[in-house]
């Protein structure tokens, strides 16, 4: 009954995030994750508190996991230096689920957190990984993605009941104060930051695709891009990496598809008949 959320890899450790029951007949949740030097032999390590976990990430030398307990909100953040012996937040909030997605710069820690319904605050931020700071990007809604690029944070926010500002894609220096990037797709989604560039999917009405910038300002078409149904695009070992269809009617995973520019996307391992995967992880070799 193990389901699996996400992986990331840093100082030399896999970090697979799992959590066991949910169920009818194993109603509590445990989160737990699994380490691994090389992705071949796992150990299973306990994690504080109960819930379901969501995917690890690791930024300056510290795992991040958000980990969200039974019913809306008291959202929690656990946080490792190497994957064994992890310290949580406690609950961000009475009001916050735990962040889905973080990022790291300008010695800012940041996650993206939603609420069970739009509420003032989208955005956690934290100098050391452990105490953290709910702040609001716009006045009511969701936060989906949060990454850094080019010097600033990026962030997807969503309000599907407020036709008049719905919301969409803004910037951050600090994490803190916000400001709408007014070239950014209609309906951006998920966010990967490159070196280079910043990739952002959109849906809107009929229509849907990914974009591309290389100053967070300007954005164009990623044609031909990809249909994408994950819920993960990453930036790993110099290439953008999903999992992905083959089509966006084909619903047999690829195991993995990649693309250097975030335009021309190459499968680099299938799995036939694999309904849903999570994602992918890069690290040592």
């Amino acid at each position: 009954g193990v389901q699996l959320t996400g992986i990331d890899y840093g100082n030399g450790t896999f970090v697979l995030a799992t959590y066991f029951g949910g169920t009818t007949a194993v109603p509590a949740v445990t989160p737990v994750v699994f380490t691994s030097p090389d992705g071949t032999t796992w150990t299973r390590r306990t994690l504080p508190g109960n819930g379901r976990t969501n995917a690890p990430r690791f930024f300056n030398g510290k795992f991040l996991l958000g980990v969200q307990p039974d019913g809306p909100g008291n959202g929690a953040i656990l946080s490792s230096s190497d994957g064994v012996t992890w310290t949580s937040s406690g609950a961000i909030s009475s009001t916050l689920n735990a962040p889905s997605t973080f990022a790291f710069g300008n010695d800012v820690y940041a996650g993206s957190v939603s609420s069970p319904i739009p509420g003032a605050n989208q955005i956690v931020t934290s100098s050391d990984g452990v105490t953290w700071t709910p702040r609001s990007v716009f006045a009511a809604g969701s936060s989906n993605h949060v990454v850094f690029f080019n010097g600033k944070f990026y962030a997807t926010v969503y309000n599907y009941s407020n036709v008049a500002n719905p919301g969409g894609l803004y910037s951050s220096a600090d994490g803190t104060t916000w400001t709408k990037v007014t070239g950014a797709p209609a309906g951006a989604g998920i966010l990967s930051a490159g070196t280079t560039t910043l990739l952002v999917t959109y849906f809107s009405g009929s229509t849907s695709g990914q974009s591309v910038s290389t100053d967070g300002v300007t954005f164009t078409t990623a044609s031909p891009g990809i249909a994408l149904l994950g819920e993960s695009i990453r930036y790993l070992n110099g290439a953008f990496v999903t999992v992905a269809p083959p089509s966006s009617t084909i619903f047999d995973y690829t195991l993995a598809r990649a693309s250097s520019d975030g335009r021309t996307w190459a499968t680099i391992g299938s799995t036939a008949n694999q309904f849903y995967a999570t994602e992918v992880a890069y690290g040592n070799g």
